[in-house]
Parts: structure tokens; sequence; C-alpha cells
């Protein structure tokens, strides 16, 4: 038998710990051949899953996510229930409590979006990016913009330029860190309603119809091995949250991206005589992030969420393994193999947050101990992000009338991210850990979800 070729993962060393994760996160896709009529659980014939089905057809996310809700609280352990309020819930999340307090209280907004009507209406975003518009208005064609002026709580002045967006947002992002938080709690009880789902051993699976993305060709079919690694995602989401919250964030947005940066003349005191409005940020925004923790507990709070994250995961490939149905992913297009593999990361990078692990697959071998990235790692204040440079690659000062370009300070990437972190520690011009394994991890994707990810390219993304 030939043996099989070695594919290598080139794996950035802060991004090892949910990058099989990442890997994964794909939004699901429907089988072609699904049938509407087999086996699909108890709630099959269930006129709740009936009329909220119906409802999604007709864009009507809200009266969906009603349904759902009171068949949950009228029946707390139906898995079919807590699946579908739970994913109405995600799609409605701009919508939510938690989310307009974070818009309205920091970023300007006038008041909450309408999410069934704004983004999944007739005439919301999905309609309109499934027929090619723009963002941006062209003469007298309406872009995206225009056309959802009246819906969106924003004025089009502020929606014109990122400048204008943020104009008038003086507090410290502190709060909008906050708020945030908020909404990153908000989705832990998603997680939790994902999990009754699970917990039900009746469950099979659930029905969302393409229609509801304005594309029958878009229709899910999600079952236990979907809902894990939704579960997942929204861990993972809430991990980040966490862990860029739970340090100093006394800057602006409107400091860092106002229009003072358009046209600053030299009599201010922040003028630099060749800097561009991004020079300006990148200068401020460099002196502000990670410098500092304020709210350490955030920190163990993100490790919770990445260990939620990552078990997950490994039940979401477990699940698919076993899975006896054409789902929303195609587990019986992949190598199970590679799956297993994957599996083997996922534990040994749960394991490495709290101590040096051994990293499968790493030429070299490789040990990982992230734990101190949940201690509080920051970056000093005598080192930069980044450096601005002229095109032999040499240091500019800031007062250099001479053209430059920002790169990554490798001396900092190495401080905050690698040093302490692997064993042998990596090599000063690497900033990668090299997992080799059997199968590429993109035919493995391509196989898992490839033709939804198509299906999705040609609905939003393709010229009309």
């Amino acid at each position: 038998m030939e043996k099989p070729s070695i594919h290598s993962l080139r794996l950035p060393a802060i991004t090892f710990v949910i990058a099989t994760v990442v890997a994964l996160v794909l939004v699901s896709c429907a089988d072609d051949s699904f049938d509407r009529d087999a086996p699909y659980g108890p709630d099959a014939v269930s006129s709740n899953a009936v009329d909220a089905e119906s409802a999604l057809t007709n864009h009507n996310v809200a009266r969906a996510q009603q349904i759902y809700a009171s068949w949950h609280a009228d029946e707390p352990t139906n898995g079919t229930a807590a699946a579908g309020k739970a994913i109405t819930d995600l799609l409605l999340l701009p919508g939510a409590a938690r989310f307009s307090t974070l818009i309205i209280d920091s970023l300007g907004a006038s008041r909450a979006i309408n999410a069934s009507s704004t983004i999944y209406g007739n005439d919301g975003l999905l309609y309109w990016l499934g027929r090619g518009a723009r963002w941006d208005d062209e003469g007298q064609y309406l872009g995206v913009r225009g056309l959802l002026a009246d819906q969106l709580p924003w004025t089009r002045d502020q929606l014109r330029t990122l400048s204008g967006f943020v104009e008038g947002l003086v507090n410290p992002v502190n709060r909008l860190m906050l708020n945030l938080v908020g909404v990153a709690n908000h989705l832990e009880q998603i997680e939790q309603t994902l999990q009754i789902a699970l917990d039900d051993g009746q469950f099979t699976r659930i029905f969302v119809p393409g229609e509801t993305f304005h594309d029958p060709n878009l229709s899910l079919v999600l079952g236990r091995s979907e809902l894990a690694l939704l579960q997942s995602t929204v861990a993972a989401v809430r991990a980040l949250i966490y862990f860029v919250a739970a340090y100093e964030h006394g800057w602006t947005l409107q400091d860092a991206f106002g229009p003072w940066r358009l046209a600053p003349t030299e009599h201010d005191p922040l003028f630099l005589p060749a800097f561009g409005p991004a020079d300006y940020t990148v200068r401020y925004l460099d002196g502000q992030l990670f410098r500092g923790v304020t709210h350490p507990q955030r920190l163990e709070a993100s490790r919770t969420a990445l260990v939620k994250s990552l078990s997950y995961a490994r039940a979401s490939i477990e699940y698919g393994l076993k899975t006896e149905f054409n789902n929303t992913m195609h587990w019986r297009r992949v190598d199970p193999d590679h799956a297993r593999d994957l599996q083997l990361l996922l534990k040994a990078a749960e394991a490495a947050l709290f101590a040096a692990t051994p990293i499968p697959f790493s030429q070299p071998p490789t040990r990982a101990d992230f734990s101190s990235f949940f201690e509080g790692r920051v970056l000093e204040t005598d080192l930069a992000w980044m450096l601005r440079v002229d095109n032999a690659g040499q240091l500019l000062p800031d007062e250099s009338t001479a053209e430059g370009r920002w790169e990554l300070n490798s001396e900092a990437v190495e401080h905050f991210f690698t040093d302490g972190v692997f064993s042998p520690p990596l090599d000063q011009d690497q900033s990668f850990v090299r997992i080799e394994l059997s199968v590429s991890n993109r035919d493995f994707v391509d196989g898992l979800v490839g033709e939804y990810v198509e299906g999705v390219e040609d609905a939003y993304f393709t010229a009309r």
C-alpha cells in the first residue's frame, strides 16, 4: 500500500490553542439529498416545528423565535425546541437586549436593530446581498447602505465613513468592553440551551429552510455534530471577548479613528510630516493595546470558555463520525483518521491551557504551555508592536519625512506570544509550530463543508 503523503500545517503560536477549532468553524451545509420524510426525531410532525419552519421560510425569524421560545418554555427538555430557540436566538443576536445596549451605549446607535426585518426581511440585508447590491451608493443606484438607511439606527452621514461613524464616541473603550462582556454572557445562555438539545436522547436533527437566507440552496440540516460545533464556536467567541476585555482600554474610538487624523496641521501637537490617517491610528493604538491587565478574573473566564470550546469541538467530531444521516456536514466524505488526529490536537491544546503538554504531530517534537496567557501577559511600554520602516527595511523615526510602511515588531511578538510558551523555544525567525498530518486540512474542510461554502459564495459574493 502506498504510504500517504505528509501535509504540513504551519500553526501561528498565538492561535494554536484554537486553530483546529477554527479549521472546523465554518458555516454548515445542507445535503441536496436530504429527505424531509426521513427519520427526523419525535418532533417531525410537531405543529410547532412546522409553524416555525413556515415562519423562517417567510423570512419572519422573530416569529420563529417566539414559537420555539414558547415551545421550550412548555417542554424545557425537548431537544428540538431547545435547538430551535438557540438557533433563532443566534440569528437575532444583533437585536438582542445586550447587543442593543452595546450599540446604543458605545457605538452611537439611536435605537435597537430590528434584526428580523433588517437582516432577513424581504427588503433586508441578505435580500439585497443576494441580488448583488454593493454597500456604497453609486450615482443614482443605491447601495445596501442607502437601501437600508431607514432601518439602521445610524444616520447616512455616520455610515458614510469610519471617521464620521466614530466622531463623538469619546467614552473610553473600557465601557465598550464591559458591554461586550454582557454580550458574551448572553452567548453563554445560548450555549447552555444548545446543550439541552444534545442532552435529549430523542433529538436527531433540526431543519432551517434556505429561504431564511433568501436562497433555497442554503438550507441547513443541523444534527448533533453541527450543534456541538455551534457550541464550540460560541464558546470560542466568548473566550476571545473575555480575554481582550481583561486588558486596560483607556483609549477612545474617536481618538483612534476620528476625523482629526485626516488633515492635522503642523501646529497640531500630534502632527507628523509623513503620516497619513492610518499612520496616526497605528501609532496611537500601539501604546494602548495589551499593556496592562485590569480585570484578571476575565482571563480565567476566557480559559474556562476555551476549555469548553475545545471540548465541544472534540464532541462534534465524535458525533460526526457516528452519524447515520446526511446532515449539514458530510462526515462520510472525510478521512476518519484525520478527524481522530484533530481530536488529539484539540485534547492536547486543552491540556496546554494549564501546563506544559506535548503537541501531537509537531516537528520537531514540541511542548506548549499556554497557562501564562491567563495569568496576565503584557507588553512592556518600551517595546512597540509596530515599527515604521523604509523600503529597505530600515527603521524610520516618527519625525522623518520619508515614506514608510509598518511592520510587526518581531521582538514584541516574541516577548508577548512565545517567550516561555514553547519547549524547545522557537527559532528566532520562527513564529510557527509545524504540525505534520497525513491529510491536508484543506482537503478535509472541502470534503466536510465545501459544497455549502460554494453555495454561500454563489449567493452573496458572485457578480450578477
